[in-house]
């Protein structure tokens, strides 16, 4: 069966510049800080990568509730645009690409997290009677929150 595209994505503003932004999203050593998956389970065993920043910087997780999985920046744009591949392992495996978009305007910021891939039928309906795409609309936003908690701390 044909596997059918899929987007989710949430938006925040932050009282900070684009470039305060993306530093803090561009660094997997600081992604446990506004991760709203970290939060959710504290048996994540993380192992980030040297260097933890930029094109080729990877995170790898395990965690009881979470499965495991592997980040990796793929594409980073000073100050406007990140973008994450993933690869989870257990409990199913499957790939999504995340893009962080940063933009800038009049002393804010808006952050938009955007996750996109392919699901087959299986994972199509697991999704719909586990309400998962709302669910994880609202994980994408509490991380913002977060993000923006961490960020106009500073």
């Amino acid at each position: 069966m044909a596997r059918t595209p899929y987007s989710l994505e949430a938006t925040e503003t932050i009282a900070a510049s684009a470039d305060e932004v993306y530093t803090v999203m561009n660094d997997f050593a600081r992604f446990e800080e506004w991760s709203p998956f970290f939060k959710m389970d504290p048996t994540t065993q993380s192992v980030i990568s040297e260097p933890a920043a930029g094109i080729g910087a990877t995170y790898s997780y395990s965690a009881k509730r979470m499965g495991s999985g592997k980040l990796t920046i793929e594409e980073s744009e000073r100050p406007h645009r990140i973008r994450v591949h993933i690869n989870f392992g257990a409990p199913q495996p499957s790939v999504a690409d995340v893009e962080y978009l940063i933009s800038e305007a009049n002393g804010t910021t808006t952050v938009t997290w955007r996750m996109t891939g392919k699901r087959g039928f299986g994972e199509r309906l697991m999704v719909k009677v586990l309400k998962m795409d709302q669910m994880m609309a609202k994980h994408f936003a509490e991380g913002l929150g977060y993000l923006k908690a961490v960020v106009e701390k500073r």
